[in-house]
């Protein structure tokens, strides 16, 4: 008899060398997801794609190692293009460090590693990269997932080299990009145990400044919708001021009139509301520590929210020096799909006296301190 849960097993498997990657994945395994027609017609088109498109029936190899011969390096960073997955999902290429790496990335991106000390160059085009390179110039491929975007740009710049994947077939749960990263990397070069204590398991950007500001705090504000929208910003900032916190405002143009609000009555905080692109974000608020907004706690899990589109958070969060979670207690309990920041991420949640005893010892458990205002 056919195990069907083996079979579907590239679609769940997470690495498991050195590192415990946060995700979903028991729900999804309890609920039996991996058996909904969506993630079973998912998997199975991709892997038809990549056997007769990539592997040519057989003829080009999929590896599961990068040995030492393999010098020169092409790594396809296009399954997933926000600017956040982005960064967890190449945060590991510090473990290349020593080899021929070229990056072919989704061009809002491209810029953001131009500078880089790992990567020895850049491109958001296949053609240009081809042009300078050359057809199959590289001893092998890291394919960041294995979708038809990926393999359609290995398609052109490297049909018949050797590859490895990232994510592989991986679909249907959250996982903690950042650490998943580091840990099939782990996976990928073999990494001895010795070697563990030379990585940080934090996202890598090298032209962002490392300079930080004493006792600082980034506040993102605004929102677009009113009701997912925290508007009691300016007693709060009033309280950082007094106790001695520097402040700086972010966010996009719908935040803009609570940041000028903010500015008008305290002259020192730092506005940069709706004024910076997001590679001048990112250098500024790795100056801060970090306050989080969230739209909903999942009690066992984190934070949580709507939006999709939540890796840049993940990223603000590895990089600052505490994480604070800021939220209603109204919020506490709400069943969110997206796990956005793990509890393993946060230092401190603040909220109102409205929560339980109950609810707040078990989000203490998670070795979170609990801070209920007046």
């Amino acid at each position: 008899m056919v195990n069907i849960k083996r079979l579907l097993s590239p679609t769940y498997r997470l690495p498991t060398k050195f590192w415990e990657v946060p995700s979903g994945r028991d729900n999804f395994l309890k609920e039996k997801e991996y058996l909904r027609p969506k993630w079973i017609i998912k998997y199975l088109k991709r892997k038809l794609f990549c056997w007769f498109f990539i592997q040519k029936f057989g003829r080009v190899k999929m590896l599961n190692k990068i040995e030492r011969e393999h010098k020169k390096i092409l790594w396809i960073n296009w399954a997933a293009p926000s600017l956040g997955d982005s960064l967890m999902d190449l945060s590991a290429r510090i473990m290349l460090k020593g080899k021929d790496v070229v990056l072919l990335t989704h061009p809002k991106n491209s810029t953001l590693y131009k500078r880089d000390e790992i990567l020895s160059s850049v491109y958001d085009c296949p053609k240009v990269l081809l042009n300078e390179h050359g057809k199959d110039a590289f001893d092998i491929v890291i394919c960041d997932a294995f979708s038809p975007r990926v393999f359609k740009q290995k398609r052109v710049v490297a049909p018949n080299v050797p590859f490895v994947g990232i994510y592989g077939y991986l679909n249907g749960f959250e996982v903690h990009r950042t650490y998943f990263a580091f840990s099939r990397m782990a996976e990928l070069v073999d990494l001895p145990k010795d070697k563990l204590g030379s990585y940080q398991v934090k996202p890598l950007l090298y032209n962002v400044r490392t300079d930080k500001f004493k006792r600082s705090v980034a506040i993102a504000v605004g929102g677009e919708w009113d009701f997912r929208t925290y508007d009691k910003w300016l007693p709060l900032v009033d309280s950082l001021l007094n106790s001695g916190f520097q402040v700086g405002l972010f966010g996009s143009k719908n935040g803009g009139e609570d940041a000028n609000l903010i500015e008008n009555k305290n002259k020192t905080v730092k506005n940069f509301v709706g004024k910076k692109n997001l590679t001048e974000t990112i250098n500024e608020l790795s100056k801060y520590e970090l306050f989080i907004g969230a739209d909903g706690i999942d009690i066992d899990r984190g934070t949580t929210t709507f939006n999709e589109l939540i890796g840049l958070s993940r990223v603000m969060a590895d990089s600052a020096r505490e994480v604070i979670v800021l939220v209603e207690s109204n919020k506490i309990g709400k069943k969110i799909p997206n796990l956005e920041i793990p509890w393993q991420q946060v230092d401190y949640l603040v909220t109102d006296d409205g929560l339980d005893d109950n609810t707040k010892q078990a989000i203490e458990q998670h070795h979170v301190t609990v801070i209920c205002a007046k």
